[in-house]
C-alpha cells in the first residue's frame, strides 16, 4: 500500500533537487576555472580528452624567445609549445597533433562536407563557454529546456455577451428581443508547460479564477417590443460568481527565420487550439428601468436568478517575431511580439430561475477570434526568468437561437440576429523554471 506513495516521493525529490542544482549558483573559483579565457587559452572545447588541466599548465618561462619542444606537466601526455610564444609568459597552448581538441566552427566556417556554418550568425562561438554561461536565451543544436511556469492573470475591461435576436426577420436597424453583457473582470492563476528545442517549440497553458468574485455585473438589456431608435425598455443588473471556469491553450511553432535581413530578429510560425469555458451565476438583481420607465426605487430580489455557462473552440494559426537585448550588465531580456486568428465555434445555454415555468435559451454560433500580444520575459538566472504579458483577443460569432420552455408550451428556434462576442484585456505576470 506505501510502494506507490513511496515511488511518488521520490519522484519528487528528484524533482526538488534538480531544481536547486538549477538555481544554486557555482563557487567562485568553479567560476574562474570554468572560463577558458581566464587563464589566457585559446577558445578550445576544454571537454576534450587528451587536453591539460589547468594544473598541468608549465610555468611562464623566463624572458626571451625561448622553446620549449617537450614540455612535460606533471600528470598526461607532454604538451608542445608554439615556438612564437610571446616573452613574458604563455598566452595560448597547442595539443599535440595525436590528441589535438577540435575547435567549435565558427559561425562563417562549415564542417566538411556541408555547405552552410553549423552555427546562426551572433551566436557565441566556443560550445563549452556558451553551455556553462550564467544566463542565455540561445539554444546550441542538440539542446532543450523544459519550461515550468506559474501564471498570474488578471482580466480587465472584459466581457461575454450574446443577443437573442428576433423570431422573424426585422426591417435593418431594428433593436435584438434581448442582449446579456457578463463581466469577466478577475484574477485567474494556472500553470504553464513547455518544451523548446532550437528549430521548433510546444505550449501548454491551464488557468482558472482564484475567487468565485467577479469584479463586475451583468447588464440585462431588453427591447419590448422590438424597436428602430435603439432605446431599451428595461434594464436590470445583477451580482455575478464564477461556478465553473477554465481557460486552455495548446500551441506548437518552429523557426522559420532568424535575423531576416540582418535584423535581431527570430520568426516562429506556428498552430493552436484555444477553449474556454466560462461558468457564472447571476444573482440578486435591480431593476433599473421597466416598461421604458426608470425607476426612482428599483425593486430588488434576493437570490439567483440566471445559470449561464459558455463555451468558446478556437482553431488558430498565427506566430511570434522574437528579439533578445543583451547587455548594459543587465538580465538577458527577450520581447516576443504575437498574434493570431481562428475559427471559433461557440455555445452557450443560460437558465432562468424565476421565470414562469423552466425557462432555457440555447444559442450555437459560428465565427472567428484573433489576439494580439505583446511578452517581456527576463532571464535572471540559467533556470529561472519572470515575465510580463499583455493580449487583446476578440471573438464575434453568429449563430441560431433555441428559446424553450416546456411547462408553458414554448419551443421557438430562429437565426435573425443572434450572435455571441467576447472582448478580452489579459495582464499576465509570470515565475518560469527552466530546466
Amino acid at each position: 500500500m506505501r510502494t506507490p506513495r513511496l515511488r511518488c516521493c521520490a519522484r519528487i525529490g528528484r524533482i526538488v533537487f534538480g531544481a536547486v542544482i538549477c538555481l544554486t549558483p557555482l563557487p567562485a573559483s568553479a567560476q574562474h576555472w570554468s572560463d577558458p579565457t581566464a587563464q589566457g587559452v585559446a577558445p578550445f572545447d576544454l571537454q576534450s580528452a587528451g587536453l591539460p588541466t589547468p594544473g598541468a599548465w608549465p610555468a611562464p618561462s623566463a624572458p626571451g624567445n625561448q622553446s620549449l619542444e617537450q614540455a612535460p606537466g606533471p600528470s598526461g601526455p607532454p604538451s608542445v609549445l608554439s615556438s612564437d610564444m610571446p616573452k613574458e609568459g604563455y598566452t595560448a597552448w597547442t595539443a599535440p597533433e595525436a590528441s589535438r581538441a577540435t575547435a567549435f566552427l565558427s559561425s562563417a566556417q562549415a564542417a566538411p562536407g556541408t555547405t552552410g556554418p553549423q552555427l546562426p550568425p551572433g551566436m557565441w562561438e566556443n560550445r563549452y563557454m556558451a553551455r556553462h554561461a550564467n544566463a542565455t536565451f540561445t539554444l546550441l543544436p542538440g539542446d532543450s529546456v523544459f519550461k515550468l511556469d506559474y501564471r498570474l492573470r488578471w482580466l480587465t475591461d472584459s466581457h461575454t455577451s450574446y443577443e437573442f435576436g428576433t423570431p422573424d426577420l426585422p426591417p435593418a436597424g431594428w433593436t435584438p428581443l434581448s442582449r446579456l453583457v457578463f463581466s469577466m473582470n478577475s484574477l485567474w492563476h494556472g500553470v504553464g508547460v513547455g518544451w523548446e528545442r532550437p528549430g521548433w517549440k510546444v505550449h501548454f497553458e491551464w488557468l482558472t479564477p482564484m475567487q468565485r468574485r467577479v469584479q463586475g455585473d451583468l447588464e440585462d438589456y431588453d427591447w419590448y417590443p422590438p424597436n428602430p431608435d435603439g432605446s431599451f425598455t428595461d434594464l436590470g443588473v445583477m451580482r455575478q460568481r464564477w461556478t465553473d471556469a477554465q481557460m486552455l491553450d495548446l500551441a506548437g511553432q518552429f523557426r522559420l527565420l532568424d535575423r531576416p535581413l540582418n535584423l535581431p530578429l527570430e520568426v516562429w510560425p506556428g498552430v493552436g487550439f484555444r477553449w474556454q469555458r466560462l461558468g457564472l451565476m447571476a444573482s440578486e438583481p435591480f431593476q433599473l428601468k421597466e416598461f421604458n420607465v426608470w425607476q426612482e426605487e428599483p425593486w430588488a430580489y434576493y437570490g439567483d436568478v440566471i445559470a449561464f455557462k459558455q463555451e468558446y473552440f478556437v482553431g488558430y494559426v498565427g506566430g511570434e517575431i522574437r528579439a533578445t537585448i543583451e547587455g548594459w550588465r543587465l538580465p538577458p531580456l527577450q520581447v516576443t511580439f504575437r498574434g493570431d486568428w481562428g475559427w471559433t465555434d461557440g455555445y452557450n445555454i443560460d437558465h432562468h430561475l424565476i421565470r414562469e415555468g423552466d425557462r432555457y435559451t440555447k444559442q450555437s454560433t459560428h465565427g472567428d477570434t484573433w489576439r494580439v500580444g505583446l511578452v517581456f520575459e527576463a532571464l535572471l538566472r540559467r533556470c529561472l526568468s519572470l515575465g510580463f504579458e499583455v493580449d487583446y483577443l476578440e471573438i464575434s460569432t453568429k449563430g441560431r437561437h433555441h428559446l424553450i420552455n416546456i411547462p408553458e408550451d414554448i419551443d421557438l428556434t430562429w437565426d435573425h440576429g443572434v450572435r455571441a462576442w467576447s472582448n478580452q484585456t489579459w495582464l499576465t505576470a509570470f515565475v518560469r523554471l527552466r530546466i
